[in-house]
């Protein structure tokens, strides 16, 4: 078989192409070599044996991380278990409280994502999809789903890596990072809490940030993200080793800037929990502002009327807290924070906590705070501990930054907006199948460039429905606004949408 027969992979970063081929969605591997023209059929075949061999490894790689997060998300969920038994036993019943609510907060919020995404499939899928969220199974599912390249249903909102990416962002939000925090602020303020509790914040925390890791890694390497984007998406490398270098280095930037913002804002919630949260606030406040100025507040999902203001407000605080904790690098897309408060918020997070770290020394060196805190950190073990981890956070950034492609830069400090990357996407689209790519986000984003995207969709439709390329499917006919078409028009798409996509519609039995 030539190397030119090898079938791309959904999920591997690389895809197995000749060095003129025009594929922009699917880089090749830096270490496939490719037979050049005249070769000898054993030379071509030993080539090709290399080239699948690097796809295969990187699907294995992918497949992994997808595996071992879901694996992690779990073990933290018992691990948290675990401490509320503990803080029941030794009268500590308020952290228990707390863990518990954070845990079931966690849950709701993914039970919504999940009625926001099947509402429209059908009963029995939603009902299905609920209980995989009651089970604590959802993390598992959500993984399989991405890893076996699960389509979109034609009837839900988002895709299965979308969906999996708002349940893991919903997960560090209400789980993984408070639990961090209550754990430390326990084991700084209170007695000995034994092993159980130190092991479960190093759980919340490796589990945290390799979620935070894994969620940049997939959605970078993914092959539909780099066809759509490919402007964004791409910076890691596609030889595996470098992939692999890259991938442990967010990981290592990611639990570093957990462990000492958890650690932080327990040092600080020690003297002043109204401080914390009035730190806390302003950063949420700065960031807010940030985005009404720049018109950018309102996030990029089809919802409409007051819902779509109740969850932009949700998605906006929970992303930010999310960055400010684990500096999760696929949120500087401009659909969320964007390149340039993404980085200015991981350069100044350090320096937020060596002030909470200095604002502690202060405390514990007056009587009052001598009397209230029942075992005193010594200046030294503060600093120590803040500015170790913030020089592995700086080293190993500064690593990442130069073991990525070197094009993608530029979005690490870019200023675009969620509106102004869409309508470049559509004006500077390279084919069809970008430029539709429109019709998935929310229409606030694209109202001022309305017209243009009616008139060529209207005018694209005939030579879709003759030539039927690949990505027009069931999916993208349902998201046509019925108003830009007359009754032919109507006629003409209804009659294309298949019968398995119209039961699906309907709620009949979904593949897993």
């Amino acid at each position: 078989m030539s190397v030119a027969q090898v079938k791309p992979e959904e999920r591997s970063a690389p895809v197995v192409t000749y060095p003129d081929s025009d594929s922009r969605s699917s880089p090749t591997p830096n270490n496939v070599r490719f037979p050049p023209s005249g070769s000898s059929p054993v030379v071509k075949r030993k080539l090709s044996l290399v080239a699948v061999k690097d796809v295969f490894s990187h699907k294995a790689y992918s497949n992994g991380c997808l595996y071992i997060g879901a694996f992690l998300s779990f073990a933290d969920m018992v691990s948290d278990a675990l401490v509320i038994n503990v803080f029941f036993e030794t009268d500590q019943t308020s952290y228990a409280y707390i863990t518990i609510a954070s845990i079931m907060l966690c849950l709701t919020l993914q039970a919504l994502i999940v009625i926001f995404n099947y509402r429209s499939v059908g009963k029995r899928r939603l009902l299905l999809e609920l209980f995989y969220v009651v089970a604590c199974m959802k993390p598992g599912i959500d993984a399989y789903r991405v890893a076996e390249e699960k389509p979109q249903l034609t009837n839900a909102m988002i895709s299965p890596s979308n969906e999996m990416t708002f349940c893991r962002t919903s997960e560090l939000f209400t789980e993984s990072i408070p639990g961090a925090c209550i754990q430390s602020y326990a084991i700084i303020n209170g007695k000995d809490q034994g092993l159980t509790v130190v092991l479960s914040l190093a759980s919340s925390v490796l589990s945290g940030s390799f979620i935070s890791a894994a969620i940049a890694y997939e959605k970078d390497t993914s092959k539909e993200a780099r066809s759509h984007s490919p402007q964004f998406y791409g910076y890691i490398p596609d030889a595996l080793k470098p992939t692999i270098v890259v991938s442990l280095l967010m990981w290592v930037m990611s639990a570093c800037q957990m462990s000492g913002k958890a650690f932080a804002c327990a040092l600080c919630a020690v003297q002043s929990r109204s401080m914390l949260l009035l730190f806390l606030f302003a950063e949420f406040f700065l960031f807010v502002l940030y985005k009404v100025v720049r018109r950018d507040y309102l996030y990029w999902i089809p919802l409409y009327g007051p819902a779509h203001y109740i969850m932009s407000t949700v998605v906006r605080v929970s992303v930010k807290f999310v960055v400010d904790f684990t500096g999760c690098l696929h949120f500087r897309h401009p659909y969320e924070l964007g390149g340039f408060y993404m980085m200015f918020t991981i350069y100044t997070t350090p320096l937020l906590c060596l002030y909470f770290g200095s604002r502690y020394n202060v405390y514990a060196d007056t009587e009052e705070g001598k009397e209230a805190l029942p075992h005193v950190l010594a200046p030294g073990q503060v600093y120590t501990i803040i500015g170790t981890l913030i020089a592995i956070q700086f080293i190993s950034f500064q690593v990442f930054l130069f073991s990525i492609k070197k094009d993608f830069l530029t979005t690490f400090y870019s200023t675009q907006t969620g509106p102004e990357m869409i309508q470049d996407l559509f004006n500077n689209g390279k084919d069809d199948r970008e430029k539709i790519e429109c019709l998935t986000i929310n229409t606030v984003y694209w109202k001022a460039i309305e017209g243009e995207v009616r008139a060529w969709i209207k005018g694209k439709i005939p030579e879709w429905q003759e030539s039927q390329p690949e990505w027009w499917n069931d999916r993208f006919k349902v998201l046509i606004p019925k108003s830009w078409l007359d009754e032919d028009e109507k006629r003409s798409v209804r009659e294309s949408l298949t019968e398995a996509s119209l039961y699906k519609a309907g709620g009949g039995k979904e593949e897993v």
